[in-house]
């Protein structure tokens, strides 16, 4: 499975090859999935609420760790359950098996 980075969504990816036709060539399968508040995915307050302030400490030069944490921690946490059921949908396809991974 393959997320964008860092909730930059489909707008900051690396232009070029999509990873799934990559995957494809070598005899591979990739799913591609946004995390929740991440890509056309709807955000919640508290995810609004955390990116102003990464911006606004990053903007003025500030520590952002805990904020990162902030950020990142609880769309992943929402996030890790739907991989699951992604993955386990994925694997239950004909010519698809393991092993498996996810980037991104």
């Amino acid at each position: 499975m393959i997320g964008s980075a860092a909730g930059t969504g489909r707008r900051g990816r690396v232009p070029g090859r999509p990873a799934t036709g990559h995957a494809a060539e070598y005899g591979s399968a990739a799913a591609a999935i946004d995390a929740p508040g991440h890509g056309d995915r709807p955000r919640s307050a508290v995810d609004e609420q955390a990116r102003a302030d990464l911006r606004q400490a990053m903007e003025a030069g500030e520590p952002v760790d805990e904020i990162v944490a902030a950020f990142i921690v609880p769309p992943v946490e929402r996030a890790a359950p739907e991989w699951r059921t992604t993955l386990d949908a994925l694997l239950s396809l004909p010519k698809i098996g393991g092993p498996a991974g996810r980037r991104g």
